[in-house]
């Protein structure tokens, strides 16, 4: 995609030398995510020779580390069951592997949270990793200003209003040190530009500005606590009536434990306050905030939902093991249907431009047909951005054929246009009549029957 196109481009321009202080672009004019996501590609495209699939490959990877890691420490404090239910959860999620098969900075939030989830999880039971949770904040920051920004503030007003974790000064001071170190490159830009994130961002609290999205009541409370009431359903199943009678299902559930009065035991009781006060300052937070709430913004909360989940069916098994034993082999296996169901590997792929794998079809054509010219290349792309063809020309193009389509700045005869569809009506065709006089059409081909078209036209003005 774009975005995907943009950060791979700029992963190879940090290969060749340039360095920067500052990230993607968040949804705010002059405000910009951290770095770290185009140096963690840049890495692992180094590693990859540039293979979205390698440095797709390295990003699951990183995720499954943590992932064990977690499920490692679950499973020494907590016991077998929780860690069990915690990373069957995590691998047969609709959620997790969603996201996981998007190379997205705000994706990154799912291995942060993860490493959030691990210090928590190790400062609940007697270790000092305040550090870690320090620089998993400023990750979360560096990957997703907005939803970063977010975790950061739930996070320290609990740690400070009830402060499950027993945190001291010197924590706080050791966490706020760490977490300091990871906004290094953005206060470097800052210095060196003026300050000028901190005006734009200065500009947007205090003066009103027209909202050109959030028209019809996507800024209110029930639109926000419905949008982490969805997130939180997609842990389980993508439909939505599924994920309902578990909620009723588990509330009957822990209230019988409740009830009973069957108690948690201290470091089961620290974990679920904290993840459930993290959850609700996290909701009261948003609801503060004066702009539109995207999805991507609640993904950091999600282990923490599932840690909560596991540790209270941890303790319900104390007291009625088959029930809870019984429970989870259902769920598991009622996550476990779907994910088998869609297996078939050229599912909703074939034909689908949002996978590289076909644009390299349309690319292959191109030097195909051109060979041994050279030629320019016209992207028409609904966001107005070519990055993604930009990127495969220069990497799959040049690996493979030894050479990159002449910049449009420099016109030569030979051009082929890549026209994607476009779900505004009029519009593309509008953009193909401004161009007509741009050489005369050979020939095209439509693709897929989806109306992407690929256009050769010889411009008879140049020789």
């Amino acid at each position: 995609t774009h975005d995907q196109g943009r950060d791979l481009l700029a992963a190879d321009s940090i290969l060749r030398g340039n360095a920067t202080l500052i990230g993607p672009t968040t949804g705010l004019a002059g405000l910009f995510h951290g770095p770290l996501w185009y140096y963690l590609l840049a890495f692992l495209s180094f590693l990859g020779q540039g293979d979205p699939k390698i440095i797709l490959g390295g990003i699951i990877l990183l995720f499954l580390v943590f992932e064990i890691i977690l499920f490692w420490m679950i499973k020494n404090y907590y016991g077998f069951l929780p860690a069990f239910l915690l990373i069957a959860i995590i691998s047969l999620s609709p959620f997790y592997s969603g996201l996981n098969g998007q190379l997205w900075s705000p994706n990154m939030v799912l291995v942060s949270s993860m490493i959030m989830a691990i210090a928590v999880v190790g400062i609940i039971n007697g270790k000092k990793w305040y550090p870690l949770l320090g620089l998993a904040l400023g990750f979360n920051i560096q990957f997703e200003a907005a939803g970063g920004i977010f975790l950061l503030i739930a996070t320290m007003l609990t740690l400070l209003l009830i402060n499950p974790l027993k945190t001291k000064i010197k924590d706080y001071l050791v966490m706020l040190s760490t977490f300091f170190i990871t906004l290094t490159p953005q206060l470097l830009f800052e210095l060196k530009y003026g300050f000028l994130m901190t005006k734009h961002a200065v500009g947007y609290l205090g003066a009103p500005r027209e909202d050109f999205i959030a028209e019809h009541g996507i800024k209110t409370i029930e639109y926000k606590t419905g949008l982490i009431i969805d997130n939180f359903s997609k842990v389980f199943f993508d439909n939505v009536d599924s994920s309902l009678i578990l909620f009723l299902v588990s509330f009957v559930l822990f209230s019988k434990l409740l009830f009973l009065k069957k108690g948690l035991d201290d470091k089961g009781l620290k974990l679920l306050t904290h993840c459930f006060s993290t959850i609700i300052i996290f909701w009261v937070v948003i609801n503060f905030y004066f702009d539109v709430v995207w999805t991507h913004f609640i993904d950091g909360l999600i282990i923490f939902l599932i840690l909560a989940f596991v540790v209270l069916l941890r303790n319900l098994s104390k007291h009625f093991k088959t029930t809870t034993y019984l429970f989870s082999s259902f769920l598991i296996f009622a996550m476990l249907i779907p994910q088998l169901r869609s297996i078939n590997p050229n599912q909703n792929i074939v034909g689908d431009i949002s996978y590289y794998k076909n644009r390299l079809e349309i690319i292959d054509d191109v030097y195909k047909d051109a060979s041994p010219n050279d030629f320019n290349v016209v992207v028409y792309e609904p966001t107005t951005f070519s990055y993604q063809y930009d990127y495969l020309f220069m990497w799959y193009g040049n690996r493979r054929y030894g050479k990159i389509p002449v910049s449009n700045e420099t016109p030569v005869r030979i051009a082929y246009y890549l026209i994607e569809p476009d779900n505004i009506s009029g519009r593309r065709e509008k953009w193909i009549k401004e161009r007509d006089g741009e050489g005369v059409v050979l020939w095209e081909k439509t693709y897929w029957n989806t109306n992407f078209v690929l256009q050769k036209r010889i411009r008879e003005n140049i020789q």
